[in-house]
């Protein structure tokens, strides 16, 4: 939600830095470029803890004890692991086996390890074994088992968590629950009772009475024996619209806020995969979260994959978003050479990408259109686009991939729009993605970047763009080069049909990525200025781009210090004028709006600015630099402006007769 302030803004009585008055013209009575509906969208990709220990609610980390496992298709050399091909390496820790639980016997002999004899299925073949064997205190002794979450359990008074777990014993038959304050207090307690010694799902709703972000999750033993245990999960029973297996409600609001035109995931690198034996398999992610095997990520952490196709595709309904479903086409990362699929060895791949279309769209008499009807979800999901791989650039290698993939899917499923990692020739059904990662005077340059290529009738989808370079943690000036490149954007709608920042989330504690656009810990959250960019120019654009020209606008470093972009919105019966001032002072803008009566008006509309253009927010600072609503008086078609320094302002025009 925007930080608003009420500013007026008055005309100025001299040009601040031109001789000659800086214009813009925006020519009405011509058609202008249609919008697509779906232009900004989000990408979501597992990085950064975005989702465990994020987006997705769970509060565990390591819930089914496989976070030390040697990462699929890959081996160990020292405190390394070791990719094929070229032996790209990760740091992987091999000391501690338990990551995030620790054993703390009171007044008793306990120990811990991992087991793989006593599986609680093969997804997850881990469990973890707890040996209670010397006693104090007339052979009553206290043992805790404690999860650490991710840096720290956060529990708010007076909410529900729901705490399941995995158990069996021969001996140890009850468990206590409790989330204490670490000076001792009890914040939430309960008590599981019933453990045999074959493997049983418990469940136990736990009320918080108190508000507190440090907490641990603490399970105590007061018997001897041994105890086995797997997929020991804490959720809120609050989760965004009430999903099970659902959202954290104010990270899933952030990105509403942003009213996306389309949600594409899981990734990314994650999934190509560092090898083809830990790339993303859809419909692995499929059913009962102790029954979908985690995996690791080549962002060198494991996920529990909780977050799955059936959620990704509910959480694009949720938030009114087309679903863009990526697949893997057979490669694994192409930066990390981790092996291709060889071709007559395609038809399995084929086959897992047309079954995750098929839970998406397909019939509730299909296969996979019936488990997702017995997931509670009988009509079909939002999935619009689907894109064939993830920053496979190999041509050779692409190409065939693509095209017996595309031919596949498009014999099933013509209704769906195909993306394609480079330039391929086709028809209007297939998209190309395009990436850029680059600093602000770059991005700033690449705002014509798109305006002499040749329309052949294949279109365009910014898929990864960010200045991640020079640029803090997410500057202003960073954000205001984006708001040129994505002006940009528009006016080259008839080719560029969508776009989505890169990387969309961190966990501040767990950081693998220089820019994201909202970053976290386990209880608040903040955007940085790129993510009031993306929102502004979406919540106040058009559906028609109006051609704009700039006339006598000053030059820095090279580049024009100002430039500015108008749509018009025919459900409204507004002009909407954007406008980005990237110097060290305010200007005076002539507007002329030839073709279109502008009525005298208060104009309502929005500005992003700071002091300087190195300013920045944070989780401790969230406001630093946030939008705020701005009037001018506008007198009809042709008006001035103040546009303030550092700055994207958004101006709304109502027309003297709106039905006309």
């Amino acid at each position: 939600m925007f930080v608003l302030f009420i500013i007026t803004l008055t005309f100025l009585t001299t040009t601040a830095y031109a001789a000659e008055p800086l214009t813009v013209t925006v020519d009405a009575a011509s058609p202008g470029r249609s919008l697509s509906d779906d232009f900004y969208g989000i990408f979501f990709e597992e990085i950064n803890h975005a989702g465990d220990g994020g987006l997705y609610a769970e509060l565990i980390q390591n819930r089914s004890f496989e976070d030390a496992r040697i990462p699929e298709g890959m081996t160990l050399d020292g405190n390394e692991v070791v990719g094929p091909n070229k032996g790209w390496r990760f740091k992987f820790d091999t000391t501690n086996q338990t990551p995030a639980w620790k054993l703390i016997p009171i007044e008793a002999t306990a120990t811990m390890s991992l087991d793989n004899t006593n599986s609680l299925n093969a997804n997850n073949p881990t469990s973890l074994k707890i040996c209670v064997d010397g006693l104090a205190n007339n052979n009553i002794a206290t043992v805790i088992l404690e999860n650490e979450g991710y840096h720290g359990v956060p529990v708010q008074a007076d909410q529900e968590y729901r705490l399941t777990l995995w158990a069996k014993s021969d001996e140890i038959t009850s468990l206590g629950a409790v989330i204490p304050k670490q000076e001792g207090t009890i914040l939430a307690e309960g008590k599981i009772t019933g453990i045999t010694n074959e493997w049983k799902k418990f469940e136990l709703t736990l009320k918080a009475n108190e508000t507190y972000t440090q907490g641990r999750l603490c399970l105590s033993i007061r018997n001897k024996g041994t105890l086995w245990l797997d997929d020991v999960s804490l959720f809120p029973v609050q989760t965004w619209k009430g999903r099970p297996n659902g959202l954290r409600p104010d990270l899933a609001e952030k990105l509403a806020e942003l009213k996306p035109g389309f949600l594409r995931f899981p990734g990314g690198c994650i999934v190509e995969g560092c090898t083809l034996a830990n790339a993303w398999r859809p419909t692995t992610t499929l059913g009962a979260t102790e029954s979908r095997p985690s995996r690791w990520i080549l962002w060198n952490y494991r996920s529990t994959q909780g977050l799955g196709l059936h959620e990704y595709l509910q959480m694009s309904e949720d938030l009114g978003a087309a679903a863009m479903l990526v697949v893997n086409c057979g490669m694994a990362c192409d930066f990390r050479d981790g092996g291709n699929v060889p071709l007559n060895e395609l038809t399995p791949w084929i086959e897992e990408a047309l079954n995750a279309i098929e839970y998406a769209i397909g019939a509730t008499d299909t296969p996979y259109g019936k488990l997702r009807a017995e997931a509670g979800h009988p009509d079909p999901f939002p999935l619009k686009y689907v894109e064939i791989g993830n920053e496979n650039w190999d041509d050779a290698a692409y190409r065939p991939r693509y095209q017996a993939f595309l031919t596949a899917m498009k014999a099933k499923y013509p209704q769906l729009l195909y993306i394609s990692n480079i330039e391929i020739g086709g028809d209007e059904s297939e998209i190309r993605d395009d990436h850029y990662y680059t600093d602000a005077k770059k991005m700033r340059q690449m705002e014509h970047r798109y305006d002499s290529e040749p329309r052949t009738g294949r279109t365009v989808y910014i898929g990864e763009y960010a200045v991640n370079q020079d640029n803090g943690n997410g500057m202003l000036r960073g954000a205001l080069a984006e708001a040129a490149f994505l002006l940009g954007l528009e006016r080259n709608a008839d080719l560029v049909k969508m776009a989505s920042f890169a990387p969309l989330f961190y966990n501040v504690n767990y950081s693998k990525w220089p820019i994201n656009l909202i970053g976290f810990d386990n209880a608040r959250n903040y955007a940085i200025p790129s993510y009031y960019v993306e929102k502004m120019l979406n919540d106040h654009r058009g559906d028609t781009v109006l051609t704009t020209t700039l006339a006598n606008v000053p030059r820095s470093d090279g580049l024009d210090e100002l430039t500015a972009l108008a749509h018009f919105d025919s459900r409204s019966g507004e002009y909407i004028l954007r406008v980005v001032n990237f110097a060290d002072a305010p200007c005076e803008v002539n507007v002329e709006i030839n073709g279109a009566n502008i009525a005298a008006q208060d104009a309502w509309g929005v500005v992003l600015t700071s002091d300087r253009d190195t300013d920045e927010n944070s989780i401790d600072q969230p406001n630093n630099v946030v939008p705020k609503e701005i009037r001018i008086s506008v007198p009809g078609s042709s008006f001035k402006m103040t546009v303030e320094k550092f700055s994207l302002t958004v101006l709304r025009l109502k027309k003297e007769n709106p039905a006309q």
